[in-house]
């Protein structure tokens, strides 16, 4: 499991750099309101297209590991090319959206790809993800510090993290080892579609997710100018982003121990709750404490909620739908996601950090009430944890 934690890693550094600061990064280069969240838009949208077609072609073919280092490679040369036409002169809006574009489409199905590595590999999955938040975390001090977010440099710093993933990637298992991964043996009904068909639960799952992404969305867009117009340094700044990673590394650690001992059905639901608090706060309250004090909610708002999801989708799924299944999550998130790029972008630049936030709020209700009727579905089924336990033995 070296690699894959390794890559977790590489991949997250690039993610800790670009998350706090592309947004302003947009800005110093001109763009920003609807051409911000039109940008910032792309990478939903192209999760909502390719993780879907890499998770099938990789459930029929195996070949995860030539998957993640090709799209990985891919990725960080649409960001080295974007840097180089920053170096040369302002790329544009067109130039910069084709780039991003094209970053996005490849970045998009990395992580489902390595989380369904990791799903499969039958590890506690919060050990494993742990290792991405931590190099999110110190690429988000580093990032702040360091680098100057209107600088050419800081887009370079982005393309050689992930460089340093994609060769990372060679060191990852080179087919699935599950068994029943070839369509021969396959059951039937057992393709991911069926199976969303057949399992109410599961489309309450994937409606919460879509939820909960639009309203996420608004902290992974606005945080930063949030924090930038309460007058903060970008060095303050990226301490308060790694102070919520630090609270997900934190929740990743017990991860393992509340699953087993709560399930994932309820978690999902305290993380969709804790999100609409955590975002209708951010609305309201003002200055570092309590920024502190927000940041730390992120172990909830993003770490139970996410390590929920993941395991009701290894424990609904059979071993041939995997891969397929754990995209169609990252797709459904990625329409919630787009959309709110789009509105929360739009909202900010007309209405101010407070209205948007608290309208963010008001989507993660609604993505509560969905948690709530999923775990309620969930909770219907009288044998499921016993069902799960015996799924989980029987991945390798």
């Amino acid at each position: 499991m070296s690699g894959l934690r390794l890559f977790y890693f590489f991949f997250f550094v690039a993610l800790g750099i670009y998350s706090p600061a592309f947004p302003r990064w947009l800005e110093a280069h001109g763009i920003a309101g609807f051409e911000l969240g039109l940008i910032a838009a792309t990478s939903p949208v192209m999760g909502l297209l390719s993780p879907p077609f890499f998770g099938w072609l990789a459930d029929r073919t195996g070949l995860r590991r030539s998957m993640v280092a090709v799209t990985t490679g891919l990725a960080a040369l649409a960001v080295a090319l974007l840097a180089l036409l920053t170096a040369t002169g302002a790329p544009g809006f067109a130039l910069t959206l084709g780039c991003v574009a094209v970053f996005a489409f490849f970045r998009a199905p990395m992580g489902s790809l390595a989380d369904t590595i990791a799903l499969e590999s039958g590890a506690p999955y919060g050990p494993l993800r742990l290792w991405g938040s931590l190099g999110f975390l110190l690429a988000a001090v580093a990032a702040g510090r360091w680098l100057d977010p209107t600088s050419p440099g800081l887009l370079f710093a982005i393309a050689t993290a992930l460089a340093c993933a994609g060769i990372v990637a060679w060191w990852l298992p080179a087919r699935s080892r599950m068994p029943g991964a070839s369509a021969s043996t396959a059951q039937p009904g057992s393709g991911a579609l069926s199976l969303l068909r057949q399992d109410p639960a599961l489309r309450l799952l994937f409606v919460c997710a879509l939820c909960f992404e639009m309203a996420h969305s608004a902290y992974d867009l606005c945080f930063s100018l949030h924090l930038r117009d309460e007058g903060l340094t970008p060095g303050t700044a990226g301490i308060l982003w790694a102070v919520g990673v630090l609270a997900e590394v934190g929740f990743f650690l017990v991860a393992e121990r509340l699953l087993e001992r709560y399930g994932a059905a309820p978690l999902l639901v305290l993380g969709a709750a804790a999100t609409a608090l955590r975002l209708g706060l951010l609305s309201v309250l003002h200055g570092v404490p309590a920024l502190v004090l927000l940041q730390s909610l992120h172990a909830l708002t993003f770490g139970a909620t996410w390590t929920a999801l993941m395991r009701i989708v290894r424990d609904e799924s059979r071993p041939e739908s995997l891969g397929a299944l754990r995209a169609m999550v990252s797709a459904t998130a990625a329409v919630g996601g787009a959309g709110g790029m789009l509105v929360w972008g739009t909202a900010y630049r007309s209405l101010g950090s407070s209205l948007t936030f608290r309208g963010a709020a008001g989507v993660a209700v609604l993505a509560t009430l969905f948690a709530l009727a999923c775990a309620g579905r969930l909770g219907l089924r009288p044998s499921h944890r016993g069902v799960v336990a015996r799924q989980a033995k029987s991945f390798p």
